[in-house]
């Protein structure tokens, strides 16, 4: 079976790095997702990210703030809880296996083509 997903959207707010009992780090923030509707009318989708990878997390980590352009590539979690009333609710969470940011002025875009063109030895 196939499970992967790439999401581009913005940050929603500052990730919340934590270690877990058994010494497990894991980072978790969401991205917003927006998109017009049938009406024509501004909507947003909002996506549970969660970063199990120390790696990932101590590259990117201090990067994720709220606002951040993001490229999110990972694998869909489905999961259940049963709430105070025993109802059963499912939800979805996000596992990244890797974090894009992406440039947000025309001016850093500009910046970094000059860069790549210096590199270039001929």
């Amino acid at each position: 079976m196939f499970n992967r997903i790439i999401l581009e959207g913005r940050v929603g707010k500052d990730i919340v790095i934590s270690t877990s009992d058994t010494g497990v780090v894991s980072g978790r923030f969401s991205i917003a997702q927006n998109y017009l509707s049938k009406n024509k009318e501004k909507q947003t989708n909002w996506f549970p990210i969660t970063i199990f990878s120390q790696e990932l997390i101590d590259r990117i980590g201090a990067y994720i703030t709220k606002g951040k352009h993001v490229i999110v590539e990972g694998y869909i979690s489905i999961k259940s809880s049963e709430n105070k009333n025993g109802e059963e609710k499912i939800y979805t969470d996000i596992t990244a296996t890797n974090i894009h940011l992406v440039s947000s002025s025309s001016k850093e875009s500009k910046e970094t083509k000059d860069d790549k063109k210096e590199e270039i030895p001929f």
